[in-house]
């Protein structure tokens, strides 16, 4: 049999995939002495391992604000930069790899937009950077900020954000097809009659393993009286738009401000690990199962507050944001925290320097994702503008134990949050939930060749010999066919993206070689984790092309 796209990254091959990999950088862009440019989101190509950040910039582009799109290598070295925006103001700017090598990316824009608002804006580019299309989609009583993007086990497109057109903040989420068809759009309301019916700002969505969404922010007007002001909201849709469930959580006396919860990732194995803060006086973790329930709460001991989560690989979780605990000047600066799957902390990374003299650091790491030898985050920093509050675009990246070579490893600690209360708004929230009339349009949009100002701060070159199998076991792809050769029975095999989310799960029968069928995995990176009879675990990571 001929065997082709073999890409196994195990003990084996640990130190020739890695020798283009970095132990860790930062990456700075934007204009020098200005500001006005924001990191949100970054992938990894897997051919090349370079990556791929995107964001926002007033500096450059067209019109008011503009998506702006920086690659670098495997280094932290740039590459070319685009930015992507007409006469009007477009925002946003995440990305996701898509099967095909090419990848996605979503946005608002109010030059291309068809209701005459700011409108979601969903693109696909193929493997060489070029447009394939580009989908807009709004509806003329909504002006959309957009905050998520992510993918279905179904490879259909959830793109999320806020109506802020009353100046209030509505949850907006829209499903699309892998094409770019618009599918539905909902938008999460608050309850008018409330005593306090201001915003519900949702922060973050998340597709889950039933092809469905999850929603997560925080809320005044379903909030329960005694769990202070602000409270975490959870929305459950189904694959066709409808509400599944909705919990409101509070935490009591603890609470001070509320519970600003900014992010939610499924977790292998059933339920969701929601995070925020208490008003930056603490990082937030809550665990809840796959209807909400609460199982565990955690929260630092220091403060600080949480952007984006995700599972890694371990098991554990990281989570990106920034602190002002540990800055000498207490300012708030990009930080990070790894927790394992308790929510016990493992390591903490934040930028305590005081760099170019700022009169005023303000740093925020926005998106952390796994790469084939550690993390990388995509965030602002203040680096190289005295202006103030503003910040750059950043790109900094990790070794597994959070050795960079920019930020100092800092003590946090975590204690157990007893006075959770949580109660089920489910009718609550079906009561507003509003379905606009969407309009649709596909514009020709052509991304612009930009020359940023950027500087490469650090970059430590090192072959970092991680390896995640802890047994033998031979993995090969063959077309869409994933071959697992083990030298004892298997009992079943997880498939797992590399945020933990679990995607295929198949049952070995005793053999010692099996096969499954992965046409429906996207372009990425995935964990086999293989079970045997006698119940040792074996994992291995293997490259999808």
């Amino acid at each position: 049999m001929k065997k082709s796209k073999l890409f196994l990254i195990s003990a084996a091959m640990t130190v020739n995939l890695n020798v283009f990999a970095q132990s860790s950088f930062l990456f700075v862009a934007g204009k020098l002495n200005t500001g006005g440019n924001y990191g949100y989101s970054t992938i990894q190509n897997l051919s090349d391992h370079s990556y791929l950040v995107s964001g926002t910039t007033n500096n450059y582009g067209s019109g008011e604000n503009d998506i702006i799109l920086i690659k670098v290598d495997s280094a932290g070295n740039y590459l070319w930069a685009k930015s992507i925006g007409g006469a009007a103001d477009e925002g946003g700017g995440f990305i996701k790899n898509s099967k095909d090598g090419g990848y996605f990316l979503a946005g608002s824009t109010k030059t291309w937009g068809s209701s005459g608002t700011s409108d979601i804006m969903l693109m696909k580019f193929d493997a060489s950077n070029n447009v394939q299309w580009t989908q807009v989609a709004g509806a003329s009583a909504y002006e959309i900020s957009i905050n998520s993007l992510d993918i279905a086990s179904d490879s259909s497109l959830y793109v999320g954000g806020a109506d802020v057109s009353t100046g209030n903040y509505f949850g907006y989420i829209s499903r699309f097809t892998a094409s770019g068809t618009h599918l539905w759009s909902r938008v999460l309301a608050p309850d008018t009659t409330s005593p306090v019916p201001h915003s519900d700002y949702y922060q973050n969505y998340a597709a889950t393993s039933d092809s469905g969404v999850i929603a997560v922010g925080w809320s005044w007007s379903y909030r329960m009286t005694g769990a202070g002001n602000r409270q975490c909201i959870v929305v459950k849709f189904n694959s066709s738009g409808n509400i599944d469930w909705a919990k409101i959580i509070g935490i009591g006396s603890s609470g001070l401000g509320g519970f600003d919860a900014n992010c939610i990732t499924p977790v292998s194995g059933g339920g969701y690990i929601v995070s925020g803060d208490i008003g930056v006086n603490g990082v937030i973790l809550v665990k809840i199962d796959a209807t909400g329930n609460l199982l565990w709460a955690k929260q630092t001991n220091e403060g600080g507050a949480s952007s984006r989560i995700i599972q890694t690989s371990d098991g554990g979780f990281l989570i990106a944001g920034k602190s002002a605990y540990w800055h000498p000047n207490n300012k708030l600066t990009r930080t990070q925290w790894k927790f394992d799957g308790s929510g016990n902390i493992l390591w903490t990374m934040s930028d305590i320097s005081i760099a170019d003299g700022h009169p005023n650091p303000f740093e925020w790491d926005y998106q952390p994702i796994e790469t084939d030898d550690g993390y990388v985050t995509a965030g602002f920093s203040h680096r190289h503008t005295d202006a103030y509050a503003e910040t750059q675009l950043s790109l900094q990246k990790f070794k597994y134990d959070g050795t960079t070579c920019e930020e100092s490893s800092v003590i946090a600690t975590v204690s157990n949050i007893t006075d959770i209360l949580v109660n089920d708004i489910t009718t609550r929230v079906q009561t507003y939930l509003q379905t606009p009339a969407v309009i649709t349009s596909n514009p020709s949009v052509i991304p612009t060749f930009i020359t940023p100002d950027y500087w490469t701060e650090c970059s430590v070159l090192s072959i970092n010999n991680h390896v995640i199998n802890d047994s033998k076991a031979n993995i090969y792809i063959n077309s869409n066919t994933l071959y697992i050769s083990a030298n004892t029975a298997i009992n079943q095999t997880l498939i797992t993206d590399m945020s933990g989310k679990q995607l295929m799960k198949t049952v070995g029968k005793g053999q010692s070689d099996i096969q499954i069928n992965i046409e429906s995995l996207h372009s990425g990176i995935y964990i086999a984790t293989i079970i045997t009879e006698k119940g040792k675990i074996i994992r291995n990571k293997f490259l999808r092309l």
